[in-house]
């Protein structure tokens, strides 16, 4: 139990794709009421030269100092970081983590305490699900030599002690563990010397995270950190230098000739929770996939897919249903789909940008580099590479965000990465089997209600995936399919049209545009007018503005007056307010409305309105002059995205759309007078 420790190191790394060497120095002082440390680590970077980093740790103040130092930039920054919250559920999943870890060091010194003084022999902790500490102690055992963690028969790091780690040691202690230069805080540094200061150095190393996480339970919970316990700990920082110091390389994912795991999946819809599991067979060299999924719980019952797309020559997909409770079963072959013109385009901008480093985390305890890359709709995958795995590239989870929100999670199994020799074997995976009997006739079958001939068209990460397969970069079809997993369901079942004549309150903002019916409508350019719109169907409200370049109008109904304004450029506000009627035959508004929604809606697929992932319906016959409407509705946002209308054509045979594109959807009513 020394009070003070004192030591030189040097470190290796042996990772995949980050192979490096480096020096340093590290303090630390049980003095006082709270133990202090200090690292300083040199490396050399191939994006930055010579880096070295000073890292200080002031438990009281709970605050981390950082001094960047970049040798050939000649520049140099020190920042000051918070330490991380308790209390969050990563928090809170690392903390136990680390409280296991302590059960395992305590078990550790019980069982090898007698050789201890005795023996230069490694001793070992299990640290991770799938790694082991060693420590190599000195011929007199009085202090550690070395540290090694180790994955298996591979040592990923090694850090070497050349004064011993444990020994006495006398230094100025305030000096020591004060600010190393003049720190500022980072969340004010507008321009950091490099990006990667963007980033705390706890975020971009999983061993500094977990100090900083003990030292602050230490000092609000008073939970009983053994001194041993916290110098093992903080033996391991060392090693992670080089990632604080510079970034490490994202997965190289398109030198993978075929790849194929096993997932589960996960995907939020109205706050609801769907798994589904399965697997993914990709032969990146031949431009096929096959993926099988299973969905337990869909208003189908229990559910099984094969799809198989092969994007070469020739070009199918197959699509193979099997409900097992119904005992029905049925496969359809049809011809690859062929992409928009908009998909064509902001795909091939987007496949461009590629994975950037994002974070260091852990996932089961073993260290993994988060990566980053945009997908469409201003959607982002972030993929949990192991970094510590011999293996090329190993992903243990994919996670799709949009707004900040993750909305899809995938659990990696058994990632398997195939050579060019073994990525033929894949063939036999890629074809649709014989008891199948897969058939381009779609309008019969057993499951010929399903529409199995347009599995694609119920889904955009499927349409996406496919024209990824068929035309860009291999790295980015892999992303793309990453983040299909958990559509099984949703390809096979069609969605339900929204009720949203239940709603009790609405508000949007909308923009009409008016073109002839042989034209779509538009999806941006001038519109014919905009404006808001609210109501609130239970008290019989309803607030609507409209404007253009010359006029706009306010309307505003209540149970008891009808109210319109009128203002014109040049022209005075003209204002007309008159008794309120009743609903259609007598009936309340919310009853008028409740009575028209008995008309259905036919499902057309899904399309992307304005970056939404949008339902397409149409409704037939709908109102007095049998007028056709096509809504879109986003499932996510629970929000409508689009509203077309067309009457019928009339005696010259023309006709108008009428589309209304709809924003800021809410369930709430807005209040002119804000009451």
């Amino acid at each position: 139990q020394k009070q003070s420790v004192h030591t030189r190191y040097s470190f290796e790394i042996n990772r995949y794709n980050m192979k490096r060497q480096g020096s340093g120095e590290f303090w630390l002082s049980f003095s006082g009421n709270q133990p202090r440390m200090r690292w300083r680590g040199a490396a050399v970077s191939p994006r930055f030269g010579d880096g070295e980093i000073t890292v200080v740790v002031d438990p009281v103040a709970r605050a981390m100092y950082a001094m960047f130092k970049l040798g050939e930039l000649h520049k140099e920054q020190c920042l000051t970081y918070a330490f991380p919250k308790l209390g969050t559920p990563e928090s809170l999943v690392r903390l136990q983590r680390m409280r296991e870890r302590r059960a395992h060091v305590a078990t550790w010194l019980k069982k090898d305490e007698g050789v201890l003084g005795t023996s230069q022999r490694l001793l070992e902790i299990n640290w991770t699900r799938r790694t082991a500490l060693s420590f190599e102690v000195s011929g007199d055992s009085k202090d550690i030599a070395s540290v090694r963690l180790r994955r298996g028969p591979r040592v990923v790091k090694t850090i070497s002690f050349s004064d011993g780690a444990s020994a006495d040691a006398d230094f100025d202690h305030d000096a020591m563990f004060g600010p190393p230069g003049n720190c500022k805080p980072a969340k004010e540094i507008a321009d950091p010397i490099v990006d990667l200061q963007l980033k705390s150095p706890h975020e971009r190393s999983s061993a500094l995270n977990d100090i900083l996480l003990v030292l602050n339970d230490l000092e609000t919970e008073r939970e009983d950190w053994p001194r041993v316990f916290l110098l093992l700990c903080a033996l391991t920082v060392p090693g992670d230098v080089v990632v604080m110091i510079e970034d490490p390389d994202p997965p190289d994912l398109g030198r993978m000739p075929a790849v194929r795991f096993d997932y589960t999946a996960a995907v939020v819809t109205r706050g609801v929770r769907h798994t589904s599991e399965g697997s993914v067979w990709l032969d990146l060299q031949n431009r096929d996939l096959r993926l099988r999924g299973e969905a337990k719980e869909t208003k189908l019952g229990p559910l099984f897919m094969d799809l198989v797309a092969r994007a070469g020559t020739n070009a199918m997909v197959y699509a193979n249903v099997n409900l097992t409770t119904q005992q029905e079963q049925q496969c359809v072959a049809y011809k690859y789909p062929t992409p928009t013109r908009n998909m064509s385009h902001e795909l091939g901008g987007i496949a461009r940008v590629g994975l950037s480093f994002y974070a260091i985390s852990s996932l089961d305890g073993d260290d993994c580099g988060i990566f980053v890359a945009p997908l469409p709709r201003g959607r982002w995958v972030h993929i949990w590479v192991d970094l510590e795995d011999g293996a090329p590239h190993s992903i243990l989870r994919s996670e799709i965000h949009r707004g900040g929100e993750v909305i899809r999670s995938t659990d990696i199994r058994r990632w398997t990465v195939l050579s060019e020799a073994k990525a033929d074997n894949l063939d036999i995976s890629m074809r649709p089997k014989t008891q199948w009997r897969c058939a381009e006739d779609h309008s019969t079958g057993q499951l010929a209600h399903l529409g199995l001939h347009e599995v694609h068209k119920r889904s955009m990460e499927l349409q996406d995936t496919l024209y990824s397969l068929q035309t860009l970069q291999p790295s980015f079809t892999v992303l793309e399919t990453l983040g299909l997993t958990g559509d099984v369901a949703i390809m096979v079942q069609e969605p339900e049209a929204p009720a949203l004549w239940k709603m009790a309150t609405v508000s949007y903002s909308y923009s009409v545009f008016v073109v002839p019916a042989d034209r779509r409508p538009p999806t941006e350019g001038n519109p014919v007018t905009s404006g808001t719109f609210s109501a609130d169907l239970t008290q019989g409200r309803v607030y609507m503005t409209a404007s253009d370049a010359l006029s706009s109008i306010r309307l505003m109904f209540g149970p008891q007056v009808l109210s319109v304004r009128l203002e014109q450029v040049h022209e005075t506000p003209v204002c007309l307010t008159l008794p309120a009627t009743e609903g259609v035959d007598g009936q309340s508004p919310r009853a008028s409305i409740q009575r028209s929604a008995a008309v259905s809606g036919i499902f057309d697929g899904v399309e992307d309105v304005s970056g939404r992932e949008c339902n397409r319906f149409t409704f037939l016959d709908t109102g007095e002059h049998a007028a056709r409407v096509e809504l879109w509705f986003s499932q996510e946002d629970q929000a409508v995205c689009r509203i077309s209308m067309r009457p019928p054509a009339d005696d010259s045979g023309a006709g108008f759309w009428a589309s209304v594109n709809v924003k800021d959807w809410e369930e709430v009513y807005h209040d002119p007078s804000g009451g």
